[in-house]
Parts: structure tokens; sequence; C-alpha cells
């Protein structure tokens, strides 16, 4: 993200411009889809699909997703490998919800957004919000923890808030 380049409205793949939807609230549906069990990854694929391309989008499938991996990471090569998933957009809707109204003023219910502008938003929330407090939680690891009672507590916390099994957006994508 550049202040001096406008935000991406679509992707190129093979020096072909392909629209993107690019309201927060698609991506979050589609993140949503990625970590469904429940729609099996025929419908899976050609939901995200026609979620992320506003109209065509390229001919290999591969290509396609890469193109919505690469949108939904902001182009970011850290972000697609090996993070534990400490958040559920489904799961932490009222949270999320409560922390951008606090900090930001922002009713997610009531406005549009880039999805980098949101994301970047997201990516700051306080920590002292619940939800900044529940995803830290969630990140601790207890064996870095000495204090016998405060391990006590964050491992409660940590089933309190429990995601249950989550998977890394790339290994997601790319599983359908």
């Amino acid at each position: 993200m550049k202040f001096t380049v406008p935000l991406p409205e679509g992707v190129y793949h093979n020096d072909k411009f392909y629209p993107i939807n690019t309201d927060f609230k698609t991506w979050i549906k589609i993140d949503e889809l990625m970590n469904s069990s429940i729609v099996n990854e025929t419908e899976k694929t050609a939901t995200i699909l026609s979620l992320a391309y506003k109209s065509s989008f390229p001919e290999n499938i591969d290509s396609a997703l890469a193109g919505i991996l690469d949108f939904y990471t902001m182009y970011s090569p850290e972000a697609k490998v090996g993070f534990k998933k400490v958040y559920s957009f489904e799961k932490d809707a009222s949270f999320i919800f409560s922390a951008f109204f606090t900090q930001y003023g922002i009713d997610l219910f009531e406005t549009d957004m880039h999805w980098w502008k949101f994301r970047a938003l997201f990516d700051a929330i306080d920590e002292n919000t619940l939800f900044g407090k529940i995803v830290r939680y969630r990140a601790v690891n207890l064996e870095d923890i000495k204090d016998k009672s405060k391990k006590r507590f964050i491992r409660k916390m940590k089933q309190i808030y429990s995601l249950g099994q989550q998977e890394n957006i790339a290994e997601a994508l790319f599983a359908l």
C-alpha cells in the first residue's frame, strides 16, 4: 500500500487486467468460504471466483486463484504462508464490529470500504479492545509463560475464545 499509488481495482495476468470486487464485505465472504467445511471444494472455487472477479477471470484457474490470493494478502508474500490464524471474521464478527466502532467510529454495517483500507485498520486494532485481547490470548504460546496462575488464566481464555481448527489462507485457497 502506497499513498502515491491508487488502491488496486483488479489484478493483471499475462498483461490483461481483470477487475476485482474491492469491498471488504466481499473479501470477508471469501475468507469465510475458504474456512468452511460445509461447502465442497468445487462449489468453493466457483463461488470464490464469482465473488472476487467482477466479470471475467484468467482461464487458468491457478492463475485466477493466485490473483485472488495476491489481492487478499495485499501482495504480501509473508502473509501467504506459515501464520496461524488467530481470528475468524465469522466467529469474531461482534468483537470486530465493536473494535471498529469504538476505535474508529466506523459502523461496519453502514459503510463500504476497499479491502486494503479495511485490512490496514483491522491490523491496527488496539490490543486494549476486547477483540485485541482475544487475539492476544489466542496467539500466546503457553510454554513462554512461567507464572502458573497467569498460565492457567490464559489457558482458560484460549478455551473460551477458541476458534477450533483454522486453515492457513494460502493452504485453503490452493486446496480448492
